[in-house]
């Protein structure tokens, strides 16, 4: 793929201007852990056992699902992958 030739964007001074409001810094400044938002932080507060995934007949905790997220991150990290640093 070849880079876009400078004629075909409009000017920069044209570009949108984006800033993200107070209470949305912390999902653009790359410190945001999604998984501690959505397993670790409902684990920590006491709601483990509670079901966080329901597939038919079959639960799964935020415990298990926890345990099964740390499992996968371990593999990756096995063969050669690193979690992303800010």
């Amino acid at each position: 793929m070849g880079k876009i030739p400078a004629d075909y964007l409009p000017p920069k001074e044209l570009w949108a201007q984006y800033t993200a409001p107070e209470e949305f810094k912390k999902y653009t400044s790359g410190q945001w852990n999604i998984a501690e938002e959505l397993l670790d932080r409902h684990v920590k507060e006491g709601r483990g056992d509670k079901t966080a995934i329901l597939f038919g007949d079959q639960k799964v905790s935020f415990k298990e699902l926890l345990a099964m997220a740390n499992k996968f991150a371990n593999v990756l990290t096995s063969w050669g992958s690193s979690p992303r640093t800010g």
